[in-house]
């Protein structure tokens, strides 16, 4: 339609152009002496109505000329309007591609990955299945070994019990303890006293499974000080405990309280051996994961007349 409208435009300037070109050319004579030369009134007339009328289709002619450039402008505007547009239209198509292009690609990988944790939750249900299996068969073996734990603990300790009352006997300790406790080792306290859910830790009360010190955690070879003054009553493996066994020193304080520092390493430092005596701080060992441990820690526990008590209610 622009292409059409242009012609007819082109067509009508051509008109235009070859009468102003006549028109020039008449303008070298003379209308008064064209009028003049003219045979009759009526030729004289018809020359003078001829000019007028020419001029009245030129101006016509260049009317209709400004109309259809004005025409031909507008559709060129809507014309560059609608390119403009349509390449629009067209980077909006292109970019919404990308994005669904995008999209399937993190379907896929979402795909991927589901189907990758689906087999490793698979793989850790049956882990699991497998592992209950096992605690369910290790059950009773469980059982017996907690067991076997706890009888070991009371055997020592009975044993601790009655050499600190050998060492009141002859003086070596005296059968109170006036002063206060100090932590034998800085740390992070993984476990305290009293019933936890730990299953190896022996039934005490109504406490299934009750832990009887607290346990200290730190970088293995941390120096282990002695919580109070004493006398050292037992350096060595637990003869009790069923292997691996653990390493202790147990340091009496008076009659009737003596302090635990199990899981240390196997060798006791200079001047700890049974019937030392030792002030408050000394180094008694070096924490380790001796015994029945799942890492490097120190199981501190106190026991007085008998019974193991709270560390913390000492300090």
């Amino acid at each position: 339609m622009q292409d059409a409208k242009q012609r007819e435009l082109d067509v009508r300037q051509q008109i235009l152009g070859r009468r102003l070109a006549a028109a020039y050319e008449a303008d070298q004579t003379p209308l008064l002496q064209q009028i003049l030369t003219a045979h009759s009134l009526t030729d004289a007339l018809a020359e003078v109505s001829y000019y007028a009328d020419m001029a009245g289709a030129d101006k016509a002619l260049a009317d209709e000329i400004r109309r259809d450039q004005a025409t031909l402008a507008e559709m060129r505007r809507t014309v560059e309007m609608a390119s403009t547009a349509n390449r629009q239209l067209k980077d909006q198509v292109s970019g919404q591609k990308q994005q669904l292009v995008d999209q399937q690609a993190e379907i896929a990988a979402a795909q991927r990955q589901l189907t990758d944790l689906k087999a490793q939750l698979e793989t850790q249900l049956a882990q699991q299945q497998a592992a209950e299996a096992k605690i369910e068969q290790n059950q009773a073996a469980l059982a017996a070994a907690v067991k076997a734990n706890g009888q070991a603990v009371d055997q020592l300790a009975a044993k601790i019990d009655q050499l600190a009352a050998q060492q009141g006997t002859i003086g070596r300790i005296p059968s109170q303890y006036n002063g206060t406790l100090q932590w034998p080792m800085g740390g992070i306290v993984t476990q305290q006293f009293g019933c936890t859910g730990v299953a190896s830790e022996p039934r005490v009360g109504a406490c299934a499974y009750f832990h009887q010190g607290i346990d200290i955690a730190a970088p293995c070879l941390t120096p282990v000080h002695a919580a109070g003054a004493g006398v050292v009553v037992f350096v060595g493996y637990n003869p009790y405990d069923a292997p691996p066994q653990a390493w202790l020193v147990i340091v009496a304080h008076s009659t009737n309280m003596v302090t635990w520092y199990a899981h240390m390493t196997g060798k006791a430092p200079p001047g700890i051996y049974v019937g030392a005596p030792v002030k408050a701080g000394q180094v008694v060992g070096t924490e380790n994961t001796t015994g029945h441990s799942t890492g490097c820690h120190l199981h501190w526990a106190v026991r007085v007349n008998g019974t193991f008590m709270n560390p913390r209610l000492f300090i």
